[in-house]
């Protein structure tokens, strides 16, 4: 009896000296034995890893992983890369022993989620990827002990190659590279972009004058189209102003759009020739008036010379008819007819010579020499007396 009694008492004694320790809701047994602590389990898990985030550095060197500004080209989830490999980190776990990392991740290339289970780092450096993927990552930390953290959200991430694209719409123009004509500009940009992977950042635009100089958002300096440029207002539909355009020359404007995985468009130009309007000349001398075509000459016709073939010889003059003896009336008293004489003659009776009537003359003649008209000699008469009966 007396035995059992020592044990109970015995017993009661060890139970007095354990504490239990709920401080952080980490769980531990300790029992103090003839002046030693010994401890006799661990049963908290490490804190949860995190946030993640996504580098181009391996290994990356830093320790702000909200917005990664000690990182280089840092994304957090849900954003983008055009870097490969990419190195995938996290904010390390804290435990009172040490600790390893699980990490997952998932690949929509073969739909497949690949695991490492023994990772000493808070980073793991990944391998190839394809542009237009998105992948996800998950971790979790698990001490000496064995005991595991929860996992942190799936990190997403999209790799992204592709260039964005940019259209200058405002001048209206007729496509990149092309020019427009204007007597002013009102120092007016404006434009959309456009992105099918991982969208619209900004869009910078580059403004060159023909001084060979650039705008920098407060003036004109020198320098290049690469190293001198501005911020648009927007994303898709964009727009800026030149408050400083009063010089009537040509400017040339280059649109950059930027993707949110850092992806820079090559460019969209646009030419602005501005130029001095003419002067509108005012003359007091009259317009002259047109030389009218032959067609509408009011001028007379002018005679046309004539020809020598087409001469026309004027129509003489007829002179006076020759006076024709009239024959002789017989009389009542019949005349004894003689014979005939060889010598006796006798006289013709002159026929007559006929009138010609005058050809009109024409109005303008044209005058040729005149040739005097012969004159008709008379026609004779035979003297010889009419022998009487």
């Amino acid at each position: 009896m007396k035995k059992h009694i020592l044990k109970i008492v015995a017993l009661l004694a060890i139970l007095s000296f354990w504490r239990i320790n709920l401080t952080n809701a980490v769980f531990s047994a300790q029992a103090t034995i003839a002046g030693n602590t010994v401890t006799t389990g661990d049963w908290t898990p490490p804190t949860i890893p995190g946030p993640i985030g996504w580098t181009i550095e391996n290994p990356p060197v830093g320790s702000d992983y909200i917005s990664g500004t000690d990182f280089d080209r840092y994304a957090t989830c849900g954003g983008a890369v055009n870097y490969s490999p990419m190195s995938n980190i996290w904010k390390p776990s804290t435990d009172t022993s040490a600790i390893t990392y699980e990490r997952e991740v998932y690949s929509p290339i073969d739909n497949r989620i690949y695991v490492n289970s023994s990772l000493t780092t808070n980073y793991e450096n990944g391998g190839g990827a394809t542009d237009g993927t998105t992948y996800w990552v998950r971790v979790r930390a698990k001490d000496a002990a064995g005991n595991y953290s929860d996992w942190t959200p799936k990190c997403s991430v999209t790799y992204d190659t592709t260039k964005p694209t940019s259209i200058i719409t405002t001048p209206a123009n007729t496509g990149s590279n092309s020019i427009v004509y204007a007597s002013s500009w009102d120092g007016i940009v404006a434009g959309t972009a456009a992105d099918n992977l991982s969208g619209i950042h900004h869009v910078d635009i580059s403004i060159h004058r023909s001084d060979d100089t650039y705008w920098n958002g407060s003036g004109w300096i020198t320098g290049s189209e690469s190293t001198v440029r501005v911020t648009t207002a927007g994303t898709t539909s964009w727009t800026y102003t030149v408050t400083d355009h009063s010089v009537l020359t040509t400017y040339t404007i280059t649109s950059h759009a930027v993707d949110n995985a850092g992806n820079v468009e090559d460019s969209y130009i646009l030419n602005i020739a501005c130029k001095e309007p003419q002067p509108v000349l005012m003359s007091s001398i009259p317009t002259p008036t047109p030389t009218p075509s032959p067609e509408e000459t009011d001028s007379p016709t002018p005679t046309p010379t004539a020809t020598p073939e087409d001469t026309i010889s004027p129509t003489p003059t007829p002179e006076p008819t020759a006076e024709i003896s009239p024959t002789p009336t017989p009389t009542d008293t019949p005349t004894p007819t003689a014979d005939p004489s060889p010598t006796d003659t006798l006289t013709p009776t002159p026929t007559p010579t006929p009138t010609i009537e005058p050809t009109p003359a024409p109005e303008n003649p044209t005058p040729t020499p005149e040739s005097p008209t012969p004159t008709p000699e008379p026609t004779p008469v035979d003297p010889s007396p009419t022998p009487d009966p």
